[in-house]
Formats: C-alpha cells, sequence, structure tokens
C-alpha cells in the first residue's frame, strides 16, 4: 500500500487533496475518537508513516491530507505483532521513539503450541463464530489438534476448523476429516472390509482416556494430586476430563 494511501486511510483527507479526492474524508483516527485505534502487524508499517503515527500519538492531534489544520482528538492505540520490535529498531525498520510511545503496557501472549490446554475452548468459539457450533470434535480428532505445532497460530486454527466444517456432512469431526498435513499419513485407515482401522492417534487417545479413567478412580477424585502425579497442569487435567467425558470419581 503506498504512503498516501496509507496516509489519507488513517487521518483522511480534504477535497482536492489528491486526484480522485472529490470530497473531504474522515480517517480512522477520526472515526475513533474517544476510543481505540488497533494495528494488527504493526511492524510492517513503513517508516514515514510510523513517524506520522508517533506524532499522533505524542500531540494527541493529526494532519487530514491537505490540510494544515490540526484536529485534537482523544483515543488509544493498540499494537499487535509476531516479530520481535526491538530487533527491528537495531536493523533501522522500526522507530525506536514509536516503540517507547507503544510499549507502555507490553503484553506477551504465548503462541498457541504454548497454551495447547486452550484449544478445545478456541475451537468451540471458532465453530460457533463460523455458525457451526453444534458441531463437535472428537476425542482423537482433538488429540491431533493438541499434538500439532500451529505454526500459524490462531489464524492457522481458525482456518483449518473453516476448511474441515466446511466439507463435512456429519456432526462430528473425526481425526479422518482433519486436513492430511496435521494427520501426517496416521490417521485411520480403510480396511479390506471397508472399515476404518483405529490409526495411531485413535489408539493414543483411548489409551489415554483409559489412563485418566484409572488414575481418576485410583486418586478417589484427589485432581489436584493426580495432576501433580501425572506432571500436568490441573486445567489441563480438566480440559482432558471434558474432552473425553470423564467424570470425577465419587468414591
Amino acid at each position: 500500500i503506498q504512503s498516501s494511501t496509507a496516509e489519507s486511510i488513517l487521518f483522511g483527507h480534504e477535497k482536492g487533496a489528491f486526484t480522485g479526492a472529490d470530497k473531504q474524508q474522515k480517517g480512522l483516527f477520526e472515526e475513533a475518537n474517544g476510543g481505540v485505534v488497533y494495528f494488527d502487524e504493526i511492524a510492517n508499517m513503513r517508516l514515514e508513516i510510523q513517524a506520522k503515527l508517533l506524532r499522533a500519538i505524542q500531540e494527541k492531534e493529526i494532519l487530514r491530507l491537505g490540510s494544515t489544520r490540526p484536529i485534537q482528538l482523544d483515543f488509544r492505540v493498540i499494537g499487535a505483532t509476531n516479530q520481535n520490535l526491538e530487533s527491528l529498531v537495531s536493523e533501522g525498520s522500526f522507530k525506536d521513539d514509536l516503540l517507547q510511545r507503544l510499549n507502555v503496557l507490553p503484553i506477551m501472549i504465548p503462541p498457541l503450541r504454548e497454551r495447547i490446554e486452550d484449544l478445545p475452548e478456541l475451537c468451540a468459539h471458532f465453530l460457533k463464530k463460523m455458525q457451526m457450533g453444534h458441531m463437535e470434535i472428537s476425542p482423537a480428532a482433538m488429540t491431533i489438534l493438541q499434538s500439532y505445532p500451529w505454526p500459524g497460530n490462531i489464524r492457522e486454527l481458525a482456518n483449518v476448523l473453516s476448511y474441515t466444517a466446511t466439507l463435512l456432512e456429519g456432526e462430528t469431526i473425526e481425526a479422518s476429516d482433519l486436513p492430511d498435513k496435521l494427520r501426517k499419513g496416521n490417521g485411520a485407515i480403510p480396511n479390506q472390509s471397508g472399515k476404518k482401522t483405529p490409526g495411531f492417534y485413535e489408539i493414543v487417545a483411548d489409551f489415554e482416556k483409559k489412563l485418566l479413567v484409572n488414575e481418576i478412580d485410583a486418586s478417589n477424585g484427589n485432581l489436584s494430586r493426580l495432576a501433580q502425579k501425572l506432571g500436568m497442569d490441573r486445567s489441563h487435567l480438566y480440559s482432558k476430563m471434558k474432552e473425553y467425558g470423564i467424570e470425577r470419581s465419587k468414591r
């Protein structure tokens, strides 16, 4: 995107500011007055736009393209990125002053592979958002989803669910319904009778469920002690129990 176009989108423009500007137009900052402006992948912003953004944040005012009259505004800015901005500053591709202005309250969100216990809830959220909240994910399929490293993070998860749910004929996502890149050739394989024999992940899921049932019963329902014994977070244990439909022992 050209700098002039980006500047017009962010700060607006006056009539006649450039060819095709046949009327005055407000920018995103004016539209967000009293609210928040969110920048996704802010590290990709051009240096000349970074300079104008820095001025807007510092002065709390903007200039429409083609105008010399500043407009006072009240807004907050949130920027998101998956890159190391300090490294980009060292390389000269991100302004240090802008980083300091943005770095007032940094929030580090771990990649999906490091918070895999959130995956069942995230899947339910995305399916509901796609108007497919009635769909379920089998334990075997969930095991595959939780075993995948998700290099594309949340966006990749949303795309996988959209692809799978769109092609699904039933209401339960099975392991065999997931893309090949997730199953890596270890999904259920049809045998000579035409029926699917359990694949690697189905066997793992079945073993995991039986293990949890036995261990929960042996622990008399003391999930805190059991989580410590198994070397897993208690929240992860709860997620697994919910995933497999396991109830706490009543003994």
